[in-house]
């Protein structure tokens, strides 16, 4: 199955994540790309031929702190609106605001990937 994952990255920690994924999927021999956020809203509507048998995934970074939240349940409930499912992953933990991740999250990154094998 193919898989698509979906971030929105100011500091490139989510990004980073993402690319984590993408690579562990793909070494696994799955077809696996990432978009941006904003490239996901642009794309077509679920039941085209675009979204048909994709599974998209959508990941986050958190400090895990007061005020902390999951950019990925906000990006699951805009794409609900677009009729396209998506799968909200893990939320990987960065060290502070602008980073860097904390130690161990690439790695736990690529295991979660594996589990979506």
């Amino acid at each position: 199955m193919k898989s698509v994952i979906i971030t929105e990255s100011y500091f490139g920690n989510t990004a980073t994540i993402a690319e984590e994924l993408s690579a562990e999927l793909t070494s696994a021999g799955a077809e696996a790309s990432v978009i941006t956020a904003e490239e996901a809203l642009e794309a077509p509507a679920a039941g085209t031929s675009a979204t048909s048998g994709t599974r998209i995934i959508v990941v986050s970074t958190t400090t895990g702190g007061f005020m902390a939240g999951s950019a990925a349940k906000a990006a699951v409930k805009g794409l609900k609106k677009k009729r396209v499912t998506a799968t909200r992953g893990e939320d990987f933990t960065v060290t502070d605001v602008p980073g860097p991740l904390a130690a161990g999250e690439k790695e736990r990154a690529r295991a979660w990937a594996r589990t979506l094998l």
